[in-house]
């Protein structure tokens, strides 16, 4: 079994794995899960990007 490299940043609830942003910890990108696996549109960015932005708001 490989190792776990994607950490959650946002959840509905604790117990929510399967939807919102996650960081990948092997590539430093920011990502997004979808319950239903759809495919994601959004252009990689690293956390500190996604960090900015959200203090920017």
């Amino acid at each position: 079994m490989g190792k776990a490299t994607r950490i959650p940043l946002v959840a509905l609830s604790p117990a929510d794995s399967a939807t919102g942003p996650y960081l990948d910890a092997a590539s430093g990108y920011r990502g997004s899960r979808s319950r239903y696996n759809e495919a994601s549109d959004e252009v990689l960015d690293t956390l500190v990007t996604y960090l900015e932005e959200a203090a920017d708001m």
